[in-house]
């Protein structure tokens, strides 16, 4: 599972099946007894990334080298929206999407011979998709809308994960994008952005940042956030203890926030195949770190949600090479 999103029908994930890949579905009313959909991927396609819109779903990835889109009105039956093939020589792949209108933006990056460089895409409603690219090289992660502006987020990897650098984006309409400024020398990646709600937090929160992204810095060897008053620019939370990992990868991949709070999800390395992490936060500026559970060995958390009965978090488990879909459910903020 890579992604997962709230609907009027319940919750909604998405990610791949093996052997394949094929690109797979499931849908769940509480987080906690989940079933697989009726859509079943070509050979070669992957889902990873999944959004609420006016008229249900829409769900974006690959198919060979091509993006690929599906959309559904319960989260239960998808038909293909088609995207269209890439360029010559080119590969492309849709890594984010959210709802804009009736319809959704999605953005991800097209590989070729001169690297990677981003793109996004715009749909009316989930179907009829146009291509734009945006400035720079290298791939989009994360998308969020509100205040006023669209932020895509993402890193520049053209010389290897070692050599990673954060990226961002700020638009007002989709269409036309700007390059936006992060702070921190030594930002490697940023991979989840999310708008906040104001209205959506503990009272006495007060103002602050419209946007907050996560992911890692000092070469994937720290988990980081950054804030943004207006997707402009980046500014780093700088964290403790509680970010690092005895010098080994961790990073956050995903983020979310109610009324109690803010929830990242992310995974770190350690015996097998690894180990989620679960970080929470009062104001997105101080954090700490959950204890880890016993559901915790061997995976990764890619996606979390929030909402009855908790905080829905997806990824998958499996040592060492047997890897198994997996939701994780938190009656509670940890």
């Amino acid at each position: 599972m890579a992604a997962v999103a709230r609907g009027r029908t319940g919750l909604v994930a998405v990610g791949s099946s093996f052997p394949g890949p094929r690109a797979a579905a499931w849908v769940s009313p509480d987080g906690a007894a989940w079933r697989r959909t009726s859509l079943a991927g070509p050979d070669a396609s992957l889902l990873t990334a999944v959004a609420t819109t006016a008229d249900g779903y829409v769900a974006v990835g690959g198919a060979g080298p091509a993006a690929a889109a599906w959309t559904s009105r319960d989260g239960r039956t998808w038909t293909p929206s088609p995207v269209g093939g890439p360029p010559a020589g080119l590969s492309e792949r849709m890594t984010a999407v959210i709802a804009w209108g009736r319809g959704a933006i999605a953005a991800g990056y097209a590989d070729g011979p001169s690297g990677r460089v981003p793109l996004a895409w715009m749909s009316p409603y989930g179907s009829d998709w146009v291509r734009t690219p945006l400035p720079g090289r290298g791939s989009v992660l994360g998308l969020a809308a509100g205040d006023g502006a669209i932020v895509a987020v993402g890193a520049d990897d053209l010389n290897g994960a070692a050599a990673r650098v954060a990226l961002a984006w700020r638009s007002v309409d989709g269409a036309a994008w700007q390059t936006a400024a992060v702070t921190g020398a030594d930002a490697a990646a940023l991979r989840g952005v999310l708008a906040i709600d104001r209205t959506a937090l503990p009272a006495g929160t007060g103002a602050g940042p419209a946007f907050v992204a996560v992911g890692s810095a000092a070469a994937g060897l720290r988990a980081a956030v950054w804030a943004s008053v207006d997707g402009s620019s980046w500014i780093p939370h700088p964290g403790g203890s509680e970010m690092s990992n005895y010098g080994q990868r961790i990073a956050m991949a995903a983020l979310a926030h109610d009324r109690a709070g803010f929830v990242a999800v992310g995974g770190r390395d350690s015996a097998g195949n690894g180990s989620p992490v679960v970080w929470t936060s009062d104001d997105a500026v101080s954090w700490s770190r959950a204890p880890d559970a016993p559901s915790f060995g061997g995976g990764e958390m890619t996606a979390v949600v929030a909402g009855a009965p908790g905080w829905i978090a997806v990824g998958s488990l499996g040592w060492p090479d047997n890897w198994v879909a997996t939701a994780w459910v938190g009656v509670t903020r940890p």
